[in-house]
């Protein structure tokens, strides 16, 4: 039998943005927006930990509360709005290893702007890394409209191409376009070996999402959309 996985979640929440004032913790639906990622995180019942980290002691609170480990405050060097994702879960992960005195063998990173990824979404995304050869696992979802062969630049008053097109695309119909995607910020993964180098190896699966779970939330427009969409799931 082989021995059970050790897996991390690591769930980012700085205090400061810039688009919304402590976006984080904004209400959605009656509940923080962290909130919702802890409690997908804990439903999936893959994690051995669920850690928040954070530089604000409200979000700390509010991680703490909502189920989630909570151990530390990130160091200054760690807190600005220039820090990179990839510093702050290697710090939080090489934290608890030290903490518990053993190492993780996957690093799941869940960005708490992203509320309606589901625990079903957690599971099956770590299942097929674990069943593959892969490194690495990104969520993403398929671009609709605009398509990215459709989107322009201006310059000068001028529109130009944002991409080259490839010989021989017609733009007439949306069936006659090679289907995109995005990253959709929702879940982040990856074997522990790859997180002494980087965050993601160059080896990357996709999950695919479907739309109505892949808002990301940048925007107040965002947050209302999300909150909308959960309200009509409700109902």
């Amino acid at each position: 039998m082989s021995k059970k996985q050790r897996i991390i979640a690591v769930i980012p929440a700085r205090g400061g943005s810039k688009g919304i004032p402590h976006k984080n913790i904004q209400i959605l639906c009656g509940k923080p927006l962290i909130e919702y990622s802890i409690k997908a995180a804990l439903a999936s019942r893959v994690f051995d930990d669920v850690v928040v980290s954070t530089d604000d002691r409200r979000i700390r609170d509010i991680a703490i509360k909502a189920g989630a480990l909570c151990p530390f405050l990130r160091p200054a060097s760690l807190s600005g709005d220039c820090v990179a994702t990839y510093p702050v879960i290697k710090h939080a992960v090489e934290w608890m290893e030290r903490c518990r005195g053993a190492a993780y063998d996957l690093v799941t990173v869940l960005q708490p702007t992203a509320p309606l990824r589901s625990a079903g979404d957690i599971r099956k995304a770590i299942a097929w890394l674990q069943r593959s050869r892969a490194a690495s696992l990104v969520s993403v979802a398929l671009i609709d409209d605009p398509h990215p062969c459709k989107v322009q630049r201006v310059i000068k008053g001028k529109l130009y191409n944002f991409i080259d097109r490839s010989p021989g695309v017609r733009l007439a119909r949306r069936q006659d376009l090679e289907p995109a995607y995005a990253l959709n910020g929702a879940i982040y993964l990856s074997r522990r070996a790859v997180l002494d180098k980087a965050l993601l190896d160059k080896d990357v699966l996709a999950y695919i999402m479907p739309a109505e779970r892949s808002v990301n939330i940048d925007t107040r427009l965002d947050l209302e959309f999300a909150g909308f969409l959960m309200s009509k799931k409700r109902r």
